[in-house]
C-alpha cells in the first residue's frame, strides 16, 4: 500500500532561525509534517524510527523535504534528505548543524 500525502489544514509558522533553535523544537515540526504526510497523529512516529517505515515513500520524502524548507528558511537541504537522515533524529541534528544551533 502507498502513502498518498493527505493535507490536515496548515502546518504551523516557520521557524525562526534568529532565535536559535532547539532540539524539541526542530523534532516537533518534523514529526507534524511527517505525520501530516503519511496521515499519522503527531505522536505516532517515534524519533527513531525510520520515516520509510512509518509510511513515508521516495515522493513524499520529496514533500517532505521541500516543506521543512519552506518551515526552516535558509536551511539547505538535500533531495536525498530521507535516503541519508532516515528518521527524524538524524534530520533534526542535520537542520542543528546547518543552523549552528546545535550544541555539543
Amino acid at each position: 500500500e502507498t502513502a498518498v500525502a493527505r493535507p490536515r489544514g496548515p502546518a504551523g509558522p516557520a521557524l525562526n532561525l534568529s532565535e536559535g533553535l532547539s532540539m524539541e523544537v526542530v523534532h516537533s515540526k518534523i514529526r507534524e509534517i511527517a505525520s501530516r504526510i503519511v496521515g499519522a497523529d503527531d505522536g505516532d512516529i517515534e524519533l527513531d524510527t525510520p520515516l520509510m517505515e512509518a509510511g513515508l515513500t521516495s515522493n513524499s520524502g520529496i514533500l517532505l523535504r521541500d516543506e521543512l524548507s519552506k518551515e526552516i528558511p535558509g536551511v539547505h537541504l538535500p533531495v536525498t534528505l530521507v535516503f541519508d537522515y532516515p528518521s527524524i533524529s538524524a534530520m533534526a541534528e542535520l537542520i542543528l548543524q546547518s543552523t549552528g544551533s546545535l550544541k555539543n
